[in-house]
């Protein structure tokens, strides 16, 4: 639904249909999910490299999880 919504012109109530006769509050309620899926896993990602460096931090030199979150 997410993806016909995106690479599409149909509007909800079309798109419901074609996924078996759907309303058109499932499939916004689908696509809102899928987008907040994707909103937490690139809020993820952005935090990935900053969780690496406070652990390189921690074991490379040794440092207090105090003092790291002090530096970053």
């Amino acid at each position: 639904m997410y993806l016909c919504s995106k690479l599409t012109s149909l509007n909800y109530v079309v798109i419901g249909t074609e996924f078996g006769n759907k309303d058109r509050t499932t499939v916004t309620h689908n696509i809102e999910k899928i987008e907040n899926e994707i909103k937490d896993l690139e809020m993820e990602m952005e935090r990935a490299p900053i969780e690496t460096l406070k652990e390189n931090m921690k074991e490379k030199y040794g440092m207090s999880p105090e003092k790291v979150e002090e530096l970053l």
